[in-house]
């Protein structure tokens, strides 16, 4: 007890009273200010790595071919249409509705995601031969108007100081109406229920099937009443 009192003692009497609380404050904020200028050069180096690392997978995302980050979208889409398929649209929720209207038809007006579209004309190219060698477009109108070369040139075997004679080219279009395909699936309440079956999926290939069925017989031999005219079935060429 005396030793440790004795070195206190010590302690105080050799302490400076003449430093300046001045000093001592200034190198305490010298010192601090240094620690945070490093961890901020840290911060920033982290920062600018984070950067290129975007860069990088920006770059890649804008090369031809590669499919844009919509994952959240997607995701929120799927869940939506499973969820009405499953429950039907008065089980669904304000944002849930949101995600799959296409206008603001009171009736109806839902859209299934463009993954299930994707998926389905994807199967369909399975069930549907002709389709795996026609050339297939899109369009929102109820025909399509598509030129045709209704008349060709002429070549003539002519001597080297004879005349030319004249040929020309004539054109016409064919009008094709745009017809509507409707299939329904039967899917049973069992299989609606459990949680681990991938209903989009299924109904993405029954559809398919149906359809691709329907399409290959009307392609070929289709009469043009409610329905594409057939190669086959089709005089006017």
């Amino acid at each position: 007890m005396m030793t440790h009192i004795a070195h206190q003692r010590a302690t105080w009497e050799t302490r400076d009273d003449t430093a300046d609380p001045m000093t001592e404050i200034r190198s305490a904020v010298e010192g601090l200010t240094s620690t945070v200028e490093q961890r901020l050069a840290a911060i920033g180096q982290e920062m600018t790595e984070m950067r290129g690392r975007v860069d990088r997978a920006e770059t890649v995302a804008r090369r031809p071919g590669a499919a844009p980050e919509q994952r959240a979208e997607v995701e929120t889409e799927t869940r939506a249409f499973s969820h009405f398929i499953r429950r039907g649209r008065e089980a669904m929720g304000a944002d849930e509705i949101r995600s799959l209207r296409v206008s603001d038809d009171t009736a109806g007006g839902y859209l299934a995601p463009d993954q299930f579209v994707a998926e389905l004309l994807r199967n369909l190219v399975q069930f549907s031969p002709v389709r795996q060698v026609a050339r297939v477009a899109n369009t929102a109108s109820g025909a399509v108007l598509l030129p045709k070369r209704t008349g060709g040139m002429t070549a003539s075997w002519v001597g080297e100081t004879d005349d030319r004679p004249e040929t020309g080219v004539t054109f016409g279009q064919n009008r094709y109406p745009v017809a509507e395909l409707a299939a329904y699936v039967d899917v049973s309440n069992a299989m609606l229920e459990d949680s681990a079956f991938d209903v989009a999926n299924e109904l993405a290939f029954e559809f398919a099937e149906e359809f691709g069925k329907a399409e290959g017989t009307a392609f070929c031999t289709g009469n043009g009443i409610l329905k594409p005219i057939g190669f086959m079935d089709d005089t006017a060429g």
